[in-house]
């Protein structure tokens, strides 16, 4: 695993986000995932901008998103906001500012929760540069 004086360029403010791609996904995936990030981390969902209670099923979700966009804003350790929009049904994907990860604090509580994603899902669980799946930073396997 990388440290953070080899990687914090990587989190230089570029003006694009993060990725955390977690390849692999189905529908029962995705109610673990949406199950777990509930009960384990502060989170907030968001229809067409409205907090709303967040369904506990991906089919709710996507039922949802036939007519409105939808946000998962999760927070970890540390404060770093991640978020969540459902775009695929085989593929989780959340994004990140990187400017939420300026420090080793930061970067040790974003690889926490990398690892427990990967613990959770069973699946290779990359960070990458925003829309670059092939432009891994960090895979957590």
């Amino acid at each position: 695993m990388k440290n953070w004086t080899e990687i914090k360029h990587e989190f230089e403010t570029d003006g694009s986000l993060r990725d955390i791609y977690i390849v692999g996904a189905s529908e029962s995936i995705w109610n673990v995932f949406i199950n777990a990030v509930n009960n384990s981390y502060p989170c907030k969902f968001f229809v067409d901008g409205e907090e709303k209670s967040l369904p506990s099923s991906f089919s709710a979700i996507k039922g949802i998103q036939n007519t409105a966009t939808t946000n998962l804003a999760i927070k970890i350790d540390g404060g770093i906001l991640v978020n969540c929009h459902f775009f695929s049904d085989h593929q989780i994907e959340l994004d990140l500012s990187p400017s939420d990860i300026a420090n080793t604090n930061d970067f040790e509580n974003l690889q926490k929760f990398m690892f427990w994603l990967h613990n959770l899902l069973k699946l290779k669980v990359v960070l990458t540069h925003e829309n670059g799946p092939e432009l891994e930073i960090l895979t957590v396997e």
